[in-house]
């Protein structure tokens, strides 16, 4: 059996996709941040874009082996848009660290951090405007706040990780 060989032009083009996948969220989230002033269900957006739309390429004639690259681009991206997106204390530290040429000393990294950062309540925010907790006094998920959180307890548990750990 001979395969056919792909063009540069093809295996180009997954790449392409991604980047116009990118620049499309990016205008979708900018216009929803000017008309609205927040991007609500932030995460089902990110999954509809980079893990249902795709499909779509497949479904409207995209070659398989491109196809299975630009997904793979895609989940590539949905692994770590979240660590981009949250103000995760590690990327804050480097963030801190990048323009100083001698480092800074433990406690004023930890006083720079402390003041950018409410890990707590910075987190709950995302949870309710994601639809994934109720806005109510006492701290209770949705009906699919709790699936994903079952969907990750058990994945972290079959890959090894402690249910609450890091």
């Amino acid at each position: 059996m001979q395969t056919a060989h792909l063009t540069y032009d093809a295996l180009l083009s997954p790449f392409l996709y991604i980047i116009g996948l990118i620049i499309f969220q990016v205008l979708s989230w900018r216009l929803q941040l000017l008309w609205c002033k927040k991007v609500r269900f932030e995460i089902l957006q990110v999954f509809i874009i980079f893990a249902a739309f795709p499909l779509l390429f497949l479904i409207f004639g995209m070659e398989l082996r491109l196809w299975l690259l630009l997904y793979s681009l895609c989940l590539a991206y949905l692994m770590t848009y979240p660590a981009a997106a949250a103000k995760s204390p590690s990327l804050l530290i480097l963030l801190i660290l990048k323009g100083e040429k001698n480092g800074l000393p433990y406690e004023e990294i930890k006083n720079r951090l402390s003041a950018q950062v409410d890990l707590v309540g910075d987190r709950m925010s995302d949870l309710k405007s994601d639809g994934l907790m109720k806005s109510s006094s006492e701290k209770q998920t949705t009906f699919v706040g709790r699936c994903l959180g079952a969907f990750f307890y058990h994945y972290r548990r079959w890959i090894g990780l402690e249910a609450g750990g890091g």
